[in-house]
C-alpha cells in the first residue's frame, strides 16, 4: 500500500549505515544486526541530583510510576508500508477511548531489509540520523526527521486554536493547551490519551528516508530514537562526540544506546532517559523496528504500557499476516490439468493402457472442458455428466 503526498514527507538525509538497539535487559543479534536497549532506571531526580518518584518533584501524590518510559525494538520484523504505520497508530489512539488520566507520545522506526527508513512520531520524542565516516570516526552530519509536536510549535498552535483549543501561557511562561475548565493542560500539542484538552491529536507526522543512495559512499548512519529527556540538556552536537567515542570501542555498537543515555544523564537530567540506537553501513537484509514511549500525567506510565502493548500487538499481527501469506505462496502453483492423450472404446481415460478415473485424469481444482467424444460430453455412452470446475 501506497501513502499519499498528505500523509508522508519524504526526506533527503545525508548517508545512513549494521544494527543496534536499546536495551540493558535484552540484546540479540544476527549477522547484519545488533539491538540492545537502555534507560534510566531510577525515574526521575529533584534538584539535588538525587533519584526520586515524580510527587517529591511535582507535590502530586498520584503518580503511578517514577518509570513513565517505555521501548521495544524487534529484529525480523514485517514489511511496512506508511499507510500500514498510519493504521498502527490509529489503532493504538482506540485503546484510549477511556482513557483520561495521562497520555503518551510515541516514536516509531520501521527500516526495511532494502534500506527504506520509516519513521512516525505523536509528542515530541525525537527520532535522529548521523551520518559516520567509519574510516575517520567522525560524525559529519546530524539531524532530526521526527516532528515536534509541542504547543510552542506556531504551526501546531495554529491547528489547535483552529479546532477550538486553548492555548495559554502558564507561570512559567510555557504555553500549554488547557480543558474546558483550565483544571487539566499540556505542553504537547499531539499525544495518545489526554482526550479531555480540546486540540490534543493523535495523528503522526511520517517520513520516509530511502537509505540506499548513502551506504555506497562507505558511511555509517547511525538512527536514534530517544523520550525527551535525553535532550533536556544536550543537543546533537555533544551527542555526535558521544557516537564517535562509544563507536570507537570494540563494541561499541552493542553499548551505543547504553552510552547515549549515560551522556544524558551526566549533565543532570531530571526527566526519564530512553533511548535506542541503530548502526547500518548497508541495507539491514531484515526489517528492523525501534519505538519509544513516554508517558505523562497521573497515569504515565500505564499510558506508555498501553501505547507500547497497542504497537507490540499490531506488529505481531502484521508478523503473522506475513508469514501466513508467505506459506501460501510458497506452495507449489496449481498446474494445468493433465487429460489423458487416450480414450479407450467405451470412452473412458487410459493411462499407461489402463482406465482411470475422471479425478485422476484431471487434478483438483482445476477445469475441464473435452474436446473428444466420451462420457463427459455426451459420447457413446449417452446423457451428459456435470463438468467439474475450479471453486
Amino acid at each position: 500500500m501506497t501513502a499519499t503526498a498528505e500523509d508522508v514527507t519524504t526526506r533527503d538525509i545525508p548517508a545512513v549505515g549494521a544494527v543496534a538497539s536499546d536495551s540493558r535487559t535484552q540484546e540479540s543479534s544476527t549477522d547484519d544486526a545488533v539491538i540492545s536497549s537502555a534507560q534510566t532506571p531510577d525515574g526521575i531526580r529533584d534538584s539535588d541530583g538525587k533519584f526520586v518518584r515524580p510527587q517529591a518533584r511535582y507535590n502530586s501524590p498520584t503518580y503511578d510510576s517514577p518509570q513513565q518510559d517505555k521501548t521495544f525494538a524487534m529484529q525480523d520484523a514485517p514489511d511496512l508500508s506508511a499507510e500500514d504505520m498510519r493504521a498502527l497508530f490509529s489503532g493504538a489512539e482506540k485503546e484510549f477511548s477511556d482513557f483520561t488520566s495521562g497520555g503518551s507520545t510515541a516514536s516509531v522506526v520501521h527500516i526495511s531489509k532494502d534500506g527504506i527508513l520509516t519513521a512516525a512520531n505523536v509528542g515530541d520524542s525525537p527520532i535522529n540520523i548521523y551520518l559516520r565516516n567509519p574510516k575517520t570516526g567522525a560524525v559529519l552530519h546530524a539531524r532530526t526527521i521526527s516532528a515536534d509536536h509541542q504547543v510552542s510549535n506556531p504551526a501546531e498552535k495554529a491547528r489547535i486554536e483552529s479546532e477550538g483549543g486553548r492555548v495559554t501561557t502558564d507561570g512559567r511562561g510555557v504555553e500549554r493547551v488547557f480543558n474546558e475548565d483550565g483544571a487539566r493542560s499540556l505542553m504537547l500539542a499531539r499525544s495518545f490519551g489526554s482526550r479531555e484538552i480540546k486540540g490534543v491529536s493523535a495523528g503522526p507526522d511520517i517520513a520516509q528516508v530511502d537509505l540506499r543512495d548513502y551506504f555506497k559512499d562507505g558511511n555509517e548512519v547511525i538512527v536514534t530514537t530517544d523520550s525527551d529527556g535525553a535532550f533536556e540538556h544536550t543537543n546533537n552536537t555533544n551527542r555526535a562526540h558521544i557516537i564517535e567515542n562509544a563507536l570507537d570501542e570494540p563494541h561499541g555498537r552493542k553499548a551505543l544506546a547504553d552510552a547515549l543515555v549515560r551522556h544524558a544523564d551526566s549533565f543532570g537530567a531530571t526527566d526519564n532517559i530512553s533511548s535506542h540506537a541503530i548502526v547500518l553501513d548497508k541495507a539491514p537484509g531484515q526489517n528492523i523496528v525501534m519505538a519509544v514511549f513516554d508517558g505523562h500525567g497521573t497515569h504515565g506510565s500505564a499510558a506508555a504500557t498501553l501505547a507500547q502493548k497497542s504497537f507490540e500487538r499490531g506488529f505481531d499481527d502484521l508478523k503473522r499476516v506475513a508469514d501466513l501469506n508467505a506459506r501460501v505462496k510458497a506452495q507449489e502453483a496449481p498446474a494445468e490439468p493433465h487429460i489423458s492423450d487416450d480414450l479407450d472404446e467405451g470412452g473412458a481415460f487410459t493411462r499407461d493402457g489402463k482406465r482411470i478415473s475422471v479425478a485422476a485424469a484431471i487434478k483438483p481444482g482445476a477445469s475441464f472442458t473435452p474436446s473428444r467424444p466420451g462420457p463427459l460430453n455426451g459420447g457413446r455412452s449417452g446423457g451428459a455428466i456435470p463438468r467439474p470446475t475450479s471453486p
